[in-house]
């Protein structure tokens, strides 16, 4: 295909997009009176009209699940990371090592590979909402998910990993190149790399929330006050609570909330996709001159990639929880922010940011 000439065009954004608490909360009893799935998996994804690969962005998969009293869901490896909430009732995970109980709007990582059970020991339904990078490995055709043979069949004969395995001392050879400023590594290098231990992290609700309503609200710019990350210190500078998928949850408690009008940031706009889930307080977003509003139990693609937009509150308490791939735009190199729609955009993380 000759493209001679031919000026390279950034892609058309997906349009914004909500779904309302009611359409939620009916999947949900769907999956609760439905019989228990062979699996045991009682789940439902939520999916942009837009997209052709059970998404609810390019990159992302959001979906529902359900675990119903005394119900115990085991998950198959996969190469997948994912971050989950929990918006109704309480469960128990166990992700390879690590167990922990989990309550309604705590948050916690998934690694890839991690092997998954949760258990439902209440009277109660367990519901969480999952956002996977799935989409992203599916479309590279780089999805693996394990069958449960591969641990269970016997290593061929001078096959598998000896007991005390040691890097080859190969594995960190460098050789500089005397021009271009290039180097040479050896195919030890791509077999054997070091290891950056990835674990399941929880991120409990009332300790975000707290962190939020302690912060100092009297800034020319709200947005900075209000906004906490999860952050994974195992993805460093590009910022994730996986490799791929950042969580964040924003609001608190404004002090000097006057309750007269929408407390709006400025518009501005980014190559990373958000999305929203409201946990209390009424808001709106403008997306590319679109109004959305929404509010407790909503969730809604606020943030199309590289549409302009702006959020804002209208209650003294509010927050929603967020969903980005800005990990893996900073893994790429290829964030661009431009966080005033009259000056230039920014190549976060390669070049000097911008104060809030």
């Amino acid at each position: 295909m000759d493209a001679s000439g031919e000026q390279e065009r950034m892609p058309r954004f997906w349009r914004a997009f909500k779904v309302s608490r009611e359409e939620i909360d009916g999947e949900i009893d769907r999956l609760k009176a439905i019989a228990r799935p062979a699996n045991g998996r009682r789940l439902s994804h939520i999916v942009h009209p837009q997209s052709t690969t059970n998404s609810i962005t390019p990159g992302i998969r959001a979906s529902i699940e359900v675990i119903m009293p005394g119900e115990v869901v085991e998950l198959p490896a996969t190469n997948a990371s994912s971050v989950r909430i929990c918006i109704e009732g309480r469960g128990e995970a166990r992700i390879d090592n690590k167990a922990f109980e989990v309550g309604r709007l705590d948050t916690w990582s998934t690694p890839n590979m991690a092997v998954q059970t949760y258990a439902n020991r209440g009277d109660a339904p367990h519901v969480r909402l999952m956002f996977s990078d799935a989409p992203l490995l599916e479309h590279l055709h780089a999805l693996y998910v394990s069958d449960g043979t591969a641990a269970e069949a016997p290593a061929a004969e001078g096959e598998g990993e000896p007991a005390g395995h040691q890097r080859h001392p190969m594995a960190d050879f460098v050789h500089s190149l005397p021009t271009g400023g290039g180097a040479l590594k050896t195919y030890h290098a791509f077999i054997d790399p070091e290891v950056v231990e990835q674990t399941a992290l929880l991120w409990r609700w009332g300790e975000g929330k707290a962190f939020l309503n302690d912060m100092d609200k009297d800034t020319p710019d709200l947005r900075a006050a209000i906004i906490a990350m999860y952050w994974n210190p195992s993805t460093g500078r590009t910022h994730g609570s996986t490799n791929t998928i950042t969580a964040w949850m924003s609001g608190g408690v404004d002090p000097n909330w006057t309750g007269r009008k929408w407390d709006m940031a400025r518009s501005h706009r980014h190559n990373v996709t958000a999305l929203n889930y409201a946990v209390a307080g009424n808001w709106k977003t403008i997306v590319e001159r679109e109004e959305i509003l929404w509010g407790p139990g909503d969730l809604v693609l606020t943030a199309p990639a590289w549409a302009a937009h702006s959020n804002g509150r209208f209650d003294r308490e509010a927050y929603t929880f967020a969903i980005q791939d800005n990990a893996l735009l900073g893994a790429l190199n290829g964030t661009i922010m431009q966080e005033y729609v009259n000056r230039p955009p920014l190549h976060l993380g390669a070049r000097p940011g911008f104060e809030a």
